[in-house]
């Protein structure tokens, strides 16, 4: 189960991260296209941080998958919830003050502590079912 989470990971990763290359080179001029409008071309930082926050989200993939393979999905309720409570407290201080950008930030933030979460869940499943396993008394 460990190795297709890691290949789970570093796939997702991996596309993810070509994604953000090319918003970080290719960004402001991507909006600018997209939308033909010069207000949305200063939005490039806004958009490479929600690309950002996207591949946080993409590492906690494999995890996410392997708590609810192990029947731990209660674990992916309560880092959402968590990424929920850390969005919303950031969005209120932030937006105010940044606008979007505050908000991207925000869900940055929130991803960042889900995948925390999922993970460390994920590791101390690991430790504790592969012995069982090996037991033959696995859940």
């Amino acid at each position: 189960m460990r190795r297709l989470e890691q290949r789970v990971t570093w796939l997702m990763t991996g596309v993810m991260m070509v994604f953000l290359a090319v918003l970080l080179v290719a960004g402001d001029k991507l909006v600018a296209a997209l939308y033909a409008d010069a207000a949305f071309a200063e939005h490039g930082h806004t958009i490479v941080v929600l690309a950002l926050a996207a591949l946080v989200e993409a590492v906690a993939l494999g995890a996410g998958q392997g708590l609810r393979i192990v029947e731990r999905p209660q674990v992916n309720v309560r880092a959402n919830l968590l990424a929920l409570a850390t969005t919303f407290a950031l969005a209120c201080g932030l937006v105010p003050v940044l606008g979007v950008l505050g908000g991207a930030y925000a869900l940055l933030a929130g991803n960042s502590v889900a995948t925390l979460v999922r993970y460390a869940a994920f590791v101390q499943v690991v430790k504790t079912e592969a012995p069982r396993q090996a037991e033959g008394t696995c859940r």
